[in-house]
């Protein structure tokens, strides 16, 4: 048998990405409450070669407000966070405000590299209207980007590439 020279060799039970970051997650969840200090990314606050950022997905499951996610991120250590905008909507619906949550990330060192929404803006005038009142709460918290995917279409037509070009240019022209 050929042995393999990867970080999988190292591993003797095989362990899906899935299990590894909700079985870390359930350790940084539970850790949060006890008193105990959080095991951090960076203990000694030394900058790495590039910073570290939580991207929420990963911690979606255990449904906790947006407020919670920026909380337990920073105690972490990570440098920055992923927000979903379903969950910064959520917020605002509950009562929060944009300024508060900005307000929030500022205080807890975060910086916000992107909010992930879906807004289906290549799909027609309601999509783009709805990625720009995103790109507005986006601009509102201080991210410094905004996902852009392609939801919404149910294929990609390559005669329809000018269209979809001249969307996007829509968007690059409303963010700037």
């Amino acid at each position: 048998m050929k042995e393999r020279n990867d970080c999988s060799s190292m591993l003797i039970n095989k362990m899906s990405r899935r299990k590894m970051l909700l079985g870390s997650m359930a350790v940084v969840a539970g850790t949060a409450g006890s008193g105990r200090k959080l095991l951090l990314l960076n203990p000694d606050n030394e900058k790495g070669p590039f910073p570290l950022s939580l991207n929420t997905s990963t911690i979606s499951g255990y449904n906790l407000p947006v407020t919670s996610q920026v909380e337990l991120c920073a105690e972490a250590g990570f440098d920055g966070i992923e927000l979903w905008m379903k969950d910064i909507e959520r917020y605002v619906r509950d009562g929060g405000s944009l300024r508060s949550l900005a307000d929030l990330l500022t205080s807890s060192g975060l910086i916000l590299y992107n909010i992930i929404g879906f807004a289906p803006w290549l799909a027609g005038d309601d999509g783009m209207t709805q990625m720009k009142k995103e790109m507005d709460v986006a601009a509102a918290l201080n991210s410094r980007c905004i996902a852009a995917t392609a939801m919404g279409l149910e294929g990609i037509n390559r005669r329809d590439f000018e269209l979809y070009s001249e969307c996007y240019r829509q968007l690059l022209i409303y963010g700037d």
